[in-house]
């Protein structure tokens, strides 16, 4: 029986990305949820400067802000600590076969 080949490449991607996050959370107070507390918190300022200083009144703004913000947040981190991983790594990455649309650059 033949595999995937998403699962076989994806493989050495998903053990770099589980090692990541332990490593990055570990012993720390709040954990992963760390990682909720700087798009909450932009999405909170941009709120007070729309809503209070320029005194927009939009409905459902918030909502807006707070999704916008983590898809943000999602993306900056993934360009930046994707490719940082794959340099700090670059050992285990060239000890695996790898198709190119996994690697980021």
């Amino acid at each position: 029986m033949q595999i995937s080949w998403r699962v076989q490449f994806l493989e050495p991607v998903m053990v770099l990305v589980w090692r990541e996050l332990r490593i990055r959370y570990k012993r720390t107070v709040l954990g992963f949820f760390w990682s909720l507390v700087p798009p909450v918190a932009q999405a909170f300022i941009w709120l007070i400067v729309v809503e209070k200083i320029f005194r927009y009144d939009i409905p459902n703004y918030s909502a807006y802000l707070l999704c916008s913000a983590f898809a943000w947040q999602f993306v900056q981190n993934a360009l930046l600590d994707g490719c940082s991983v794959m340099l700090f790594h670059m050992p285990l990455v060239k000890a695996f076969p790898m198709r190119r649309e996994i690697l980021p650059v």
